[in-house]
């Protein structure tokens, strides 16, 4: 990738400042996945790694086609940038905020909405599951 370290940089993720600063992991320093939830796209390297690994749960999010989408096994649809309120982090730590221009369109919902959904029904089907003996998929 180009890079000019003043207007450009090698990284083209817009938020990844902050991803780090949230202490995830990259890919290539997990010793063993077991499920992997991904947010638009991997660069080469890691799709490499996740079809060599065999990742038994692949989910992404995405807003358009891409590698990962392909490659998944549950591909879950998310607004663009355009159709949401947000913020991101630049390299220098700068956070700088985003409105949406327009609404969502088709099945879209925002990553949070998506999240907050799969813990409440996780949470349901493991209370159900250790009081039913109800296997977990079944939920879902």
């Amino acid at each position: 990738p180009v890079s000019d370290k003043f207007l450009m940089t090698a990284d083209k993720n817009p938020n990844q400042a902050f991803v780090d600063k949230l202490g995830f992991k990259p890919l290539s320093a997990l010793k063993e996945v077991k499920g992997l939830l991904v947010l638009n796209s991997l660069n080469p390297a890691d799709m490499k790694r996740v079809i060599e690994k065999k990742v038994p749960i692949f989910a992404c999010f995405a807003a358009n086609e891409n590698p990962a989408a392909h490659v998944a096994s549950v591909v879950l649809p998310v607004p663009t940038y355009a159709e949401q309120d947000g913020h991101f982090t630049n390299v220098q730590g700068l956070t700088q905020k985003i409105t949406a221009a327009y609404p969502p369109r088709g099945e879209a919902r925002l990553v949070k909405e998506t999240l907050e959904e799969l813990t409440k029904r996780l949470q349901t089907n493991a209370r159900s599951t250790t009081q039913n003996s109800y296997p977990l998929s079944s939920h879902l």
